[in-house]
């Protein structure tokens, strides 16, 4: 999954927030600041957190996942901008 900085200002740390229908283990590129249920709080790690503008930044995470679960983060939210929905299965083409 990648974070792509599509604004004019740098980012300076960043936040990322989203429910997801499968538990969320093995991360990298981030650290999991917050996890209650399906919610989880993720943040940036030491040497990741700046983003220049159109920069990107790479992070993932393994899951446990059931035959047939739905592989979509759902509530997606960015340094507390809505996002939406992001499909993991697609994610290694850095939609977020």
């Amino acid at each position: 999954m990648g974070i792509t900085n599509t604004g004019g200002k740098a980012i300076n740390g960043w936040k990322l927030e989203f429910t997801a229908p499968f538990e969320v283990n093995n991360i990298w590129g981030g650290k999991i600041l917050s996890h209650e249920g399906n919610q989880y709080t993720i943040e940036s790690a030491e040497w990741d957190g700046f983003i220049a503008p159109g920069a990107s930044i790479e992070l993932g995470f393994n899951g446990t996942n059931s035959d047939n679960m739905q592989l979509t983060l759902n509530n997606v939210e960015l340094n507390d901008v809505p996002i939406g929905t992001v499909d993991q299965t697609a994610a290694s083409s850095g939609i977020v």
